[in-house]
């Protein structure tokens, strides 16, 4: 599937961004003015909403093919998976209602600009601007057992979380059709992370927000925004003091923002709908890992007990050994079906605009990167720095 922007064609050269910015107003966003440029919105106790950005997860697919197999990793089932389990996340958070806007995001693009000026410009530049960033990296994903390490950082860099979540499934959990069968896995994140949030007063949060968008601007521009915030001796980034509210800066800073979010809400559309349809084919892929890793500890402790139910080398023996072997073989055909449906379900969705002005291809991590290259010449151009 692909989706298709389309602007006008211009009938002068321009600056790609500058058409961008044209496009974006011929397609109806309208950048609303911010009356609050640090999010404060809140909940009905007036405690300031902390948005949430969760990172696709690290597949941790080993290098070298020959460990796959042992590992008991499909490749392209765990780079599914990849995708999938943030959003399994990301379900878990919304329903909660605790939190503002959770996002599932690309993680490329995070580095420092080259002119970003030495020390504290580094720092703040390189790392994250997300309000709240989760990672994750899958460790052990076989139908039977889920292993997750997790790491979740504010924009302060405060770090809420960083350990390992395991669960194991049974025959029940996957009778629950309406939930993930290691939905109690994701509960945990949840509420570890609702813990930690509980122990930060509201105006804690709230300079969680307003540092969120400093370091937003500083990557936008490090000269401007970095001398609005200090580092202390532990890594942590406090505010030395705010912009105003209508500085032209802090304003064009926000419209990129909004820009930014419209890719990625984009982005999250379409795997919204990839997680529903494979859903259910997920599932069963992962039922049947699990079954088949049952099946296997059970041959083999008959065969170190030597429990076999017929005579070794009698005909029904034979036909016992063959009719696992094709029950296995058959099994292993299904698995390899659905990870290569996986595969071909989650391809990322290729974002084409005119040539006149730019393409967004490759996998999402390739298209935030670029995007994230438009979105710097885009400030540019409002700041005048770009002629046209």
């Amino acid at each position: 599937m692909k989706k298709i922007f389309r602007f006008p064609v211009a009938p002068a050269p321009r600056p790609r961004a500058f058409w961008l910015l044209l496009g974006f107003q011929l397609l109806g966003l309208v950048l609303l003015p911010i009356n609050n440029a640090y999010g404060q919105t809140s909940q009905p106790d007036n405690t300031p909403l902390l948005d949430v950005d969760i990172g696709l997860f690290d597949p941790n697919v080993p290098k070298d093919a020959a460990k796959h197999r042992s590992a008991g990793i499909q490749p392209l089932v765990r780079q599914a998976e990849s995708r999938y389990l943030p959003f399994v996340l990301l379900q878990t958070l919304n329903a909660r209602g605790e939190w503002g806007v959770v996002r599932v995001r690309a993680m490329a693009g995070n580095q420092a600009p080259q002119n970003s000026p030495a020390g504290l410009a580094h720092n703040v530049t390189e790392t994250e601007f997300s309000p709240l960033l989760i990672t994750g990296v899958i460790e052990q994903s076989d139908g039977e057992y889920l292993r997750l390490t997790i790491r979740a950082v504010d924009s302060t860099n405060r770090e809420w979380l960083n350990q390992q979540y395991s669960a194991m499934a049974v025959e029940e959990n996957y009778e629950q059709t309406k939930q993930d069968p290691f939905q109690g896995l994701f509960n945990r994140i949840a509420a570890d992370l609702q813990n930690v949030k509980a122990t930060l007063s509201a105006a804690q949060i709230q300079a969680i927000n307003e540092i969120a968008v400093l370091r937003y601007g500083a990557r936008l521009s490090p000269a401007t925004f970095t001398e609005y915030l200090t580092q202390d001796e532990s890594g942590l980034l406090q505010l030395t003091r705010l912009p105003s509210k209508q500085d032209p800066m802090l304003q064009r800073v926000l419209k990129i923002r909004q820009y930014e979010y419209l890719f990625i809400d984009t982005e999250n559309d379409q795997y919204q709908r990839l997680f529903t349809q494979m859903k259910n084919k997920y599932t069963l892929w992962r039922q049947y890992r699990r079954e088949m890793a049952i099946y296997l500890r059970q041959e083999e402790a008959a065969a170190k007990d030597q429990k076999y139910p017929f005579q070794r080398g009698t005909l029904p023996s034979m036909k016992h050994v063959y009719g696992d072997y094709v029950w296995f073989r058959t099994q292993e055909q299904y698995i390899n079906e659905l990870s290569q449906g996986f595969n071909n379900e989650v391809l990322p969705t290729v974002l084409e605009v005119n040539d006149s002005l730019v393409t967004l291809s490759g996998d999402l991590d390739a298209k935030y990167e670029q995007w994230q290259s438009i979105l710097q010449s885009l400030f540019e151009l409002e700041r005048g720095e770009i002629a046209n």
